[in-house]
């Protein structure tokens, strides 16, 4: 009979007394009850669960936010330190040439480079020649520039020497 009541409830047990159906309906209540205490209870596990994963990974966000803002301000304060021939002063274009590489899992940045620019050295009339460019101070003499007269009587007077 209760094969027959347990069979999706589409036929209903007979029973010999009604001692029988309480019985038989007592112990389909009772296992329902277990069921629901079971389901209830693994609801509150999941629930329970879910919320300290969901802690776990505000504190992890939390934590790499204050990484971000700790490398972003040392960075602030490093970035007036470097060189102005470095390319790594404009950091809009170091970012816009970074490229992230899946395999490794890491940013693989552009390479640090410095630009070396040298200046010609001032020609100076008592140590060396002047170089085959570069008119020396005896050829402004030679032309009629007022100008030219102008500098080489600059250069030989004490105007550029050091004082010390």
């Amino acid at each position: 009979a209760d094969a027959a009541a347990d069979d999706d409830g589409i036929m209903e047990g007979i029973y010999n007394t009604m001692q029988d159906e309480i019985k038989a309906k007592n112990r389909k209540l009772d296992a329902t009850q277990k069921k629901l205490v079971e389901a209830e209870s693994e609801i509150g596990d999941l629930q329970y669960e879910f919320e300290r994963d969901r802690r776990d990974y505000l504190d992890g966000i939390r934590e790499r936010d204050r990484e971000i803002k700790l490398q972003r301000q040392i960075l602030d304060r490093i970035l007036p330190c470097l060189r102005r021939d470095c390319n790594y002063t404009n950091l809009d274009r170091v970012r816009s040439e970074a490229q992230w590489d899946n395999e490794k899992g890491e940013w693989s940045l552009p390479a640090l480079v410095v630009a070396r620019t040298t200046l010609p050295g001032a020609p100076n009339p008592g140590l060396s020649p002047p170089s085959k460019g570069v008119p020396s101070s005896g050829s402004f003499l030679k032309s009629d520039d007022a100008f030219g007269q102008r500098i080489s009587r600059a250069a030989e007077s004490d105007y550029f020497r050091p004082k010390r």
